[in-house]
């Protein structure tokens, strides 16, 4: 709240003045942890707005820009991967060619993938004449800005440059200041309270799955189950402590989450779970992908897609080599280590098929989106399933915990049910069911605490409107996607800047800065 304060009492007569004082806030704020990190950040920093200026002053002079473009692509990748790959890159050279070359000790800083692809994104537009000619102070503050710098949303320099310019951003809003310190806090609690709580579960089962512990089905799904919960509140709760948090220097961030498990398939999917990152592989790694193939097709006379028929080489060519690529990317992007590329290549399997199916309906005459609300529940389901599946790789710590734990969820270990039913089907013994449920006292679960705590949760990210529908009623910088119907009575229920609200609101602060002391907390997506 001092940071709050003093930005808005300079901004009242140096506007430039408030703007380095955010900057260098926020470039303190990265330091706190590891002041080296700065170093780095630093001169990622520095060395892409010089070559965005360099590509600018070459395209102004209509010279080729295809050299600094590419120095500045590899310079970002390589920095990225020095930190991020190179232990991965040794283990893998060493398993090919019997090597034993020790790893490195490498401290992976802070939010390096999110400031990564943020820049690479800036370089790419100054090629195609799409970003304005910034100061440097606008850029470090645009890279940099607290509330996004350390897990995102991953930003777009025109969704935030032209805010520092924009006379309105400089008017202290009370609104505006209200709303962003309730997404803050409801941000805050979901992490928290919610998503910590979550933890001790799903830690217990990828543990117990690590070291081979023979979980029954039952058992088995209690962890990707309770992983995907606390991966959503976890870093759902985060971009809503970014995005409330920049509402506090009136600063408007995009939104990162729609409500991902109402998704009713997983293209739905990705465009509601990790949103901007979505819109950068679509924008910078997929279209241009689908934009080269289209042209060399083209040229050489070759068949294009065709939206109400299945060509079989077309659509392998199009949409399933851009679209594996693509999620290969977002695999490699997320960590190091082979189980992030098989998630990677799950979803774009996903993805594949997904689009192939919509083209089968659309050939036979159906409309891919309309459908009974019966279908979409199912659709629903069946999509939350294939999500889970995937992320039991995104958490496992290796390969072959994840294939352990994947065969052991569908019943290589038997199948249990809670003791408490013994009793009254005893003949399910002779099928191979046990009667243990999660109370064993190796597992250390118990289903009576597991089972109606994930329930509880899920059920409020099936049905409950999001947090954002709840104040579109007070502002208009946050549209949602449509799709998502809600009955009536929810609108009853929307923000106000009224007394209940701001009581209900300190009550999940409060419960949530309680629930932190009780240990220390970390932010699932800080590691990547």
């Amino acid at each position: 709240m001092t940071v709050t304060g003093f930005y808005w009492l300079g901004s009242r007569n140096q506007k430039r003045g408030a703007l380095l004082w955010l900057t260098v806030a926020s470039l303190v704020f990265y330091a706190w942890w590891r002041p080296v990190n700065l170093l780095i950040l630093l001169l990622s920093v520095c060395v892409n707005f010089l070559l965005g200026r360099i590509i600018r002053n070459r395209l102004l002079a209509n010279l080729s820009m295809t050299k600094p473009l590419l120095a500045g692509i590899l310079f970002n990748v390589l920095l990225l991967g020095f930190f991020k790959y190179t232990n991965f890159f040794i283990e893998n050279l060493n398993f090919v060619f019997h090597q034993d070359i020790p790893g490195r000790s490498i401290v992976l800083p802070l939010a390096i993938s999110f400031f990564t692809f943020t820049q690479i994104a800036y370089l790419i537009d100054c090629s195609q004449d799409r970003c304005a000619g910034y100061n440097f102070l606008d850029y470090v503050l645009f890279v940099s800005t607290f509330p996004h710098l350390i897990a995102g949303p991953i930003v777009h320099h025109r969704q935030l440059i032209s805010q520092f310019s924009n006379q309105d951003s400089f008017r202290f809003r009370p609104r505006s200041f209200a709303l962003g310190c309730t997404i803050f806090l409801v941000g805050l609690f979901k992490k928290a309270v919610l998503a910590d709580h979550l933890a001790l579960f799903a830690n217990t089962v990828f543990s117990l799955a690590s070291h081979r512990f023979p979980l029954t089905a039952g058992e088995a799904w209690t962890g990707p189950l309770t992983y995907t919960l606390q991966l959503y509140f976890d870093f759902s709760g985060y971009s809503d402590m970014a995005i409330g948090s920049a509402l506090l220097f009136n600063l408007v961030l995009p939104l990162n989450f729609n409500s991902p498990f109402r998704a009713v398939n997983v293209i739905d999917f990705w465009n509601r779970w990790h949103m901007t990152l979505t819109r950068f592989l679509t924008d910078y790694v997929y279209n241009p992908i689908v934009l080269s193939i289209t042209r060399r097709r083209l040229a050489a006379g070759k068949k294009l897609m065709s939206r109400t028929s299945l060509d079989i080489e077309p659509f392998m060519v199009l949409v399933a080599f851009p679209m594996l690529v693509t999620m290969f990317v977002s695999g490699v992007w997320h960590g190091a280590g082979w189980q992030f590329i098989i998630f990677g290549m799950l979803h774009g399997s996903y993805l594949v098929i997904n689009h192939a199916w919509h083209q089968v309906q659309r050939r036979m005459g159906q409309d891919p989106s309309q459908s009974s609300k019966a279908g979409r529940q199912v659709a629903r389901l069946a999509t939350l399933m294939a999500v889970m599946i995937a992320m039991v790789f995104f958490r496992a710590p290796d390969v072959k915990t994840a294939w352990f734990l994947i065969r052991s969820m569908f019943g290589s270990h038997g199948l249990s049910l809670p003791h408490g039913m013994a009793a009254h089907a005893a003949f399910l013994k002779a099928l191979g069911i046990q009667f243990r449920g999660f109370v064993t006292p190796e597992s250390g679960l118990n289903t009576n605490e597991v089972l109606p705590w994930t329930i509880s949760l899920f059920a409020i990210a099936w049905f409950v409107p999001n947090l954002y529908y709840w104040i579109q009623d007070h502002t208009t910088d946050f549209q949602l996607p449509s799709g998502d119907v809600f009955a009536s009575w929810w609108k009853a229920f929307r923000w106000q800047p009224s007394i209940p609200w701001a009581v209900s609101t300190a009550v999940l602060g409060v419960v949530a800065v309680l629930s932190m002391l009780s240990g220390v907390r970390e932010f699932l997506y800080f590691q990547f």
